[in-house]
């Protein structure tokens, strides 16, 4: 995944967001390392086919998307209290969408009901992972807030 690193400020807060511009896999042995098991060349390789994946009411130009698993040190909790606090109050048509299940699923939607942010979350759940390239064609911006990264 190759990926620009944008440093966004909003209000008096700075974050840290990959914006994706090409999206390609080819495994190595330093990757076969760290990747039991990696993505098949040919999903990368081949033709995007299929529509905008993404909730039709959710505005091109304004979609947040991170996929992972949903767990603790993945830190989505505090990706949703960014979006509500600083996202949202200035961009009202902004949208955060979640790819994922995992055992911190079930407390993140409570939080964005609880953050008053609902309408503005999508919770897609977990996909096969041919699919992620169609996601990360049409989000405007890869967001992972992750403390940890296992590469696995």
């Amino acid at each position: 995944i190759i990926g620009i690193l944008h440093k966004a400020i909003v209000g008096n807060q700075s974050f840290y967001v990959i914006k994706l511009v090409f999206l390609y896999f080819r495994p190595t042995e330093v990757a076969q390392t760290f990747h039991s098991n990696p993505p098949e060349r040919a999903t990368f390789d081949r033709p995007l086919s299929g529509g905008d994946p993404f909730n039709p009411a959710f505005e091109k130009g304004k979609r947040l998307f991170v996929a992972c698993r949903h767990a603790p040190e993945k830190s989505l909790d505090q990706l949703l209290r960014i979006f509500a606090k600083h996202v949202l109050p200035n961009e009202e048509k902004a949208t955060l969408t979640l790819l994922g299940d995992g055992p911190a699923h079930k407390g993140l939607l409570e939080l964005a009901k609880d953050l008053g942010v609902w309408d503005s979350v999508q919770f897609v759940g977990e996909r096969p992972h041919r699919e992620l390239a169609m996601w990360n064609k049409y989000a405007d911006v890869f967001a992972y807030p992750s403390v940890s990264e296992t590469f696995g």
